[in-house]
């Protein structure tokens, strides 16, 4: 709980000194009510000794570390730059929120569409950008015959080639996708396996 709240208020200006306040507070009612306080006790682990093995304000209650609530520095804030590659086709995701997706839940329609983005426009299994709808496909991990659901997790934006390689079991139709695509061949056999298929061996 100290570790959690000298994390979250640092960033705070001054806040040494109210957490110097409640070091007072909080020592003056242990020290009233506790036996074995000392300087001494275990072995402080690499973490423990990195945070508080410098503060004087460390004491021990049965040789276990109580963590000074008053020793915590002021931190500024940074915000680190995300790096992206990824650069918005407004056009297919304009009409990716204009398809009508019939018989399908709002869940699935809003979740295939954080998809897209969290992929930053690019098929899961192949990583090529999407550049028309008609090769968007959103696929269940767990198909809804088995149980699974239109949740986020059991879903994923594959090529539509790629969403025939997973559901295809005759060697013909396996074949002919194998050659007008090129997916990452452990991904695909790892959505395959997912909806009781083999896996495709690779020569």
């Amino acid at each position: 709980m100290v570790r959690g709240m000298q994390n979250y208020y640092r960033i705070a200006t001054n806040v040494n000194l109210d957490c110097g306040k409640l070091k007072r507070a909080v020592m003056t009612v242990m020290r009233n009510r506790f036996r074995g306080i000392s300087k001494k006790g275990r072995k402080l682990t690499n973490a423990e000794r990195e945070l508080y093995g410098k503060s004087a304000m460390l004491i021990y209650l049965n040789e276990e570390p109580i963590y000074p609530i008053g020793y915590v520095q002021h931190k500024i804030p940074k915000c680190k730059r995300r790096k992206t590659e990824y650069k918005e086709n407004n056009g297919v995701e304009l009409l990716m929120r204009r398809q009508p997706l019939r018989g399908r839940s709002i869940e699935y329609a809003d979740n295939r569409i954080s998809l897209y983005f969290a992929q930053k426009g690019k098929c899961a299994v192949t990583g090529e950008s999407f550049v028309s709808t008609s090769e968007i496909h959103c696929h269940h991990k767990i198909p809804k015959s088995h149980g699974g659901s239109d949740e986020y997790e059991n879903l994923i934006i594959v090529m539509a080639t790629v969403h025939k390689l997973i559901h295809a079991t005759k060697a013909t139709t396996i074949t002919q996708y194998l050659k007008i695509s090129n997916p990452d061949m452990k991904k695909l056999n790892t959505l395959r396996k997912l909806v009781g298929n083999d896996s495709l061996k690779v020569d």
